[in-house]
């Protein structure tokens, strides 16, 4: 944001969701930024849902009751600047 970085990751991974951490290289708090979101099903059958939302630090992004808990990756952006992203399962 304004040429510094944003990092996203995920928290509190369940079933049917999780929580969104958005901060910038300062460690401040983002709010308002696009996410972008893939949940991977660690399972034969390579389940796979996905989304777009807005969201701020700490949200909780929710989906459909999946079958085990999910691998989450995330991608976000802000004013059309990419930001970090991380995953976590």
């Amino acid at each position: 944001m304004n040429g510094r970085a944003i990092s996203s990751c995920v928290l509190d991974v369940t079933f049917q969701g999780f929580r969104i951490s958005l901060r910038d290289d300062a460690g401040r708090s983002v709010s308002n930024a696009w996410v972008q979101y893939i949940a991977f099903i660690p399972n034969p059958s390579a389940y796979l849902i996905g989304g777009v939302t807005r969201a701020s630090h700490g949200q909780r992004i929710s989906f459909s009751k999946l079958p085990s808990i999910p691998v989450i990756v995330t991608n976000a952006q802000k004013n059309g600047v990419a930001l970090i992203s991380g995953a976590a399962e």
